[in-house]
């Protein structure tokens, strides 16, 4: 319960605010993550994920922590090598934590540089969309 609802906040956040910076704003300044799970990440980090498993003999646990931009292009990556304080016991943990702030000093971007979305089907513009002239199929 507590993984659906980190999800739809980071959901919400993004809508209302990073998507803003990324449609209609320029210049927007993002100030994110600085460390994640003890590792330094570089400027512009906003998402940090964590994934620790145990080797195949379960002697060692392995752990990749990723720094990742708002584009989800890893900025830095760091492996880690442990060993396993339950030797014999198959491990294995996901952690994601997303944080970011946005400095309104962004002016509205002009109409040629915005992306526009356009919709996947128009169903108003193509006649058979509907079922034969809307006639109810018997069987």
């Amino acid at each position: 319960m507590k993984f659906l609802i980190t999800i739809s906040v980071l959901v919400i956040i993004y809508n209302s605010v990073l998507a803003n910076s990324i449609y209609g704003l320029s210049g927007a300044e993002i100030e994110g993550i600085r460390n994640c799970y003890g590792v330094a990440c570089p400027e512009g980090t906003v998402v940090c994920s964590k994934l620790s498993k145990s080797t195949e003999d379960m002697q060692f646990v392995d752990t990749i922590i990723k720094c990742e931009d708002n584009k989800d292009n890893a900025l830095n990556i760091n492996n880690q090598r442990t060993v396993n304080p339950f030797p014999g016991t198959q491990y294995s943990s996901f952690s994601y934590q997303g944080n970011y702030r946005i400095r309104l000093n962004a002016r509205p971007l002009e109409m040629s540089e915005r992306r526009i979305r356009k919709p996947i089907y128009d169903s108003n513009k193509d006649p058979t969309y509907y079922s034969k002239n809307n006639e109810v199929e018997e069987f």
